[in-house]
């Protein structure tokens, strides 16, 4: 696991802001400080257990605290915030702003192709018969359409729940997922040779990641 230093410094080098108070720790993502915090993702103990939490405060004089996950300790919620904002960080300023909004209709080509555009290998991608490790996986059960997550045992540690029967919109989800995936793998192998981790992430950390988990 990431230790609380690193966390704080990882984050900040991505210009994500965790604010320190007591027994708490918020991200604070205003882009203008002279705008008042609204709602907001962090950790602090609640009901006596470190809990990764959604403060609401927009459009309230008394913040709501949503707590959605709870954790053994405060190692464990710090770790889990990380890869939650690193899931957010990915998503909103890579992945989003580089997406085809020229595709229509998604399919099984038009994602392959825009990986291809994107430089991202195809081995990312698992469709059909076509099954690789540590990728995104598309497929059909009884009439409705999953995308799940196969690690590098080549195991389906993951599907979506429910399926859908509406696969050109599951299939325009790729786009983000698998390039998701991608930069993952790119950012773990950068902290691994900066010699921050000295393992690759675990299957755990990886659908926090992908926000399966």
């Amino acid at each position: 696991m990431l230790s609380h230093g690193n966390i704080i410094k990882l984050l900040a080098e991505k210009d994500i802001l965790v604010v320190e108070e007591d027994n708490k720790l918020y991200v604070d993502d205003r882009k203008d400080k002279s705008i008042p915090l609204e709602n907001h993702y962090g950790i602090s103990i609640e009901h006596g257990k470190w809990s990764y939490f959604l403060y609401k405060l927009e459009k309230r004089n008394t913040a709501e605290i949503e707590v959605l996950k709870q954790f053994e300790n405060k190692e464990i919620a710090e770790n889990y915030l990380f890869f939650k904002e690193l899931n957010n960080y990915f998503l909103f300023e890579i992945v989003i702003p580089n997406r085809n909004y020229d595709i229509d209709n998604w399919t099984i080509e038009t994602v392959k192709e825009d990986m291809a555009r994107l430089k991202i290998p195809q081995s990312y991608f698992s469709y059909v018969n076509k099954i690789n490790s540590n990728s995104i996986y598309f497929f059909e059960e009884h009439g409705f359409w999953y995308q799940g997550y196969i690690n590098n045992d080549r195991k389906l540690i993951f599907k979506t729940e429910p399926g859908t029967s509406d696969s050109e919109w599951l299939l325009s989800l790729y786009a983000n997922e698998v390039y998701v995936l991608y930069l993952v793998d790119l950012y773990e192998k950068e902290l691994l040779e900066r010699k921050i981790i000295s393992d690759p992430f675990t299957d755990t950390e990886k659908l926090i990641v992908l926000d399966y988990k």
